[in-house]
């Protein structure tokens, strides 16, 4: 599960520390919160780095990876930082 996923799954609860009474749950769900946090975002690195394993793995045996695909060129200028009508009038030029 994405982090974004699991931050809505969360959400959905309804669950708020600072509404519970006994301090000791709110810290409790606190901490439960936070590693669960931690984690995902560990599976998701750990995932990225499965895929580039696999990829090297496909290169010794000869095989090819997977290709990288590009977003446009006009992905690429917002990436940089170039404003959106500099985009515009460099893709629309002839």
């Amino acid at each position: 599960m994405e982090l974004k996923a699991l931050k809505q799954s969360l959400a959905s609860l309804d669950i708020n520390p600072d509404e519970i009474e006994d301090e000791r749950y709110a810290n409790s769900f606190r901490i439960l919160f936070s590693i669960i946090e931690t984690q995902n975002e560990k599976i998701e690195f750990l995932m990225e780095d499965n895929q580039k394993l696999r990829d090297a793995i496909n290169l010794l045996k000869g095989e090819q990876t997977k290709p990288k695909i590009r977003g446009t060129v006009f992905s690429y200028f917002l990436e940089i930082g170039t404003s959106i009508t500099k985009c515009r009038k460099y893709l629309c030029r002839t």
